[in-house]
């Protein structure tokens, strides 16, 4: 089964760092995922709020 890195980029086209950061937060607990890019799917998909 893959990672959940490898099918968001395999499958959804996420670029390298978006993946990095997102499981950063994941990794340091965070609950909130703050961004200015407006088209962030993938936190919310791991369960991130992303309050924009």
């Amino acid at each position: 089964m893959p990672t959940a890195s490898q099918a968001s980029i395999g499958d959804h086209g996420h670029h390298a760092f978006d993946v990095l950061h997102v499981a950063t937060a994941l990794h340091l607990g965070a609950k909130v995922f703050l961004t200015f890019d407006a088209n962030q799917k993938l936190a919310e998909a791991e369960g991130l709020k992303v309050p924009l």
